[in-house]
């Protein structure tokens, strides 16, 4: 799922231009779970929180509802505000096949928010989240 949403993300002409690229300016600034150091914020960071199968009888599981935060990173308050809003017109309401995933339905559903230390200096993250419905592709 997180690839998926990194993929979706990144394909985003919109989310493109509030991070922009790398260090190395190879790719856009949209990672999973972790950013590589040292990088120049703005970025985004897609991490999946929880996955539980559908039940199944008997099979295998081949359905998912997974739960994915995109962490919005950014040196002021409303550059954060506005990457969520790219992240959310992204991804809300978000269907079709990303990163070998079906994704049937993505939906936003909820935000946090947060401040965090980063070289003597603090960056605001804002936290949507999205709930899902995915299944493995074949």
């Amino acid at each position: 799922m997180t690839t998926g949403i990194i993929q979706i993300l990144i394909n985003n002409n919109t989310v493109r231009s509030l991070v922009g690229l790398n260090k190395a300016g190879d790719k856009y600034k949209v990672y999973p779970l972790i950013v590589p150091q040292p990088e120049k914020h703005p970025y985004i960071v897609v991490r999946l929180i929880g996955r539980p199968p559908v039940e199944c009888k008997d099979v295998s599981p081949s359905s998912f509802t997974p739960t994915v935060e995109v962490l919005c990173y950014h040196e002021n308050y409303e550059g954060a505000l506005a990457l969520e809003e790219a992240v959310i017109n992204a991804l809300d309401n978000t269907t079709g096949t990303y990163g070998g995933v079906r994704i049937n339905e993505l939906r936003y559903s909820d935000t946090s928010e947060d401040f965090v230390n980063f070289d003597s200096n603090g960056l605001y993250v804002r936290r949507p989240t999205f709930l899902g419905h995915e299944s493995t592709t074949t």
